[in-house]
């Protein structure tokens, strides 16, 4: 990870967004496990493992989770199909902005599409929606992100006759005040000239 004097505030906004997030979203958010959730799923399953009649819930769980220990920690995992080798983990609420900044910063500032295509390798839960709560924190995003504003498009006049006809325009000067002024206006006669 990238050493960011403004880090410790981005992941501050980040959690802000992530915890007003889950308030609206409590009954339908799958993706975040806060840290006790993510333990007591990882004890379900462990449980769910050894019994001997399992139940219907027993069952959706054990194809939704599986439980491997790395390095003296258990962790939580999507179940290992036959033909799949990738280990894809779940991560908690507390790792996520750590993991997507990590992403961040191995994909050069990548933009949503790459991010998630490298966090689908080694994580489930990193959502589209955990990702864009990330982009709209990073400083470094929000900078280079142009600024919108209208073009200024002028036609040529074409006239028949010397200063027959004119033009104004009016540019609009919003993001660059000019002496208190917002608007320039910009006067353009037609001059023909017959040889």
């Amino acid at each position: 990870m990238a050493c960011n004097p403004g880090k410790f505030s981005t992941k501050q906004k980040f959690n802000k967004l992530l915890e007003e997030y889950l308030i609206k979203h409590r009954d339908d958010n799958n993706f975040a496990l806060i840290p006790q959730k993510y333990d007591s799923v990882v004890q379900e399953v462990k449980e769910s493992k050894v019994e001997k009649s399992k139940t219907p819930r027993d069952l959706r769980r054990l194809a939704r989770y599986d439980v491997l220990v790395v390095s003296d920690r258990e962790k939580l995992i999507q179940p290992l199909k036959k033909d799949d080798a990738a280990v894809s983990y779940y991560v908690t609420t507390e790792e996520l902005f750590d993991i997507i900044d990590e992403i961040h910063q191995k994909t050069g500032h990548g933009g949503r599409n790459r991010m998630l295509h490298k966090s689908k390798i080694k994580y489930c839960n990193i959502t589209r929606t955990a990702v864009m709560m990330y982009l709209s924190v990073c400083e470094d995003c929000q900078r280079k992100r142009p600024v919108t504003s209208k073009g200024h498009v002028s036609q040529t006049i074409l006239s028949k006759t010397f200063a027959s006809r004119g033009q104004v325009d009016l540019i609009d000067m919003q993001s660059k005040e000019i002496d208190g002024f917002l608007i320039v206006v910009e006067l353009i006669f037609a001059i023909s000239l017959v040889l």
